[in-house]
């Protein structure tokens, strides 16, 4: 699961903050499948959303 403070008015929109977050992720060496469920899966499995 994924979490920031995204959205105060010092940090950037939640959009590119995400994808700011995403590739610093990618960069420390997690695959595009970890990411997608830390961002993706997990959160819709927590909203019930599956």
């Amino acid at each position: 699961m994924l979490s920031s403070d995204l959205g105060q008015p010092f940090n950037p929109p939640v959009e590119d903050g995400l994808a700011l977050l995403a590739d610093r992720l990618l960069a420390e060496g997690f695959t595009e499948e970890d990411v997608r469920t830390m961002a993706v899966g997990n959160s819709r499995r927590l909203a019930g959303a599956e």
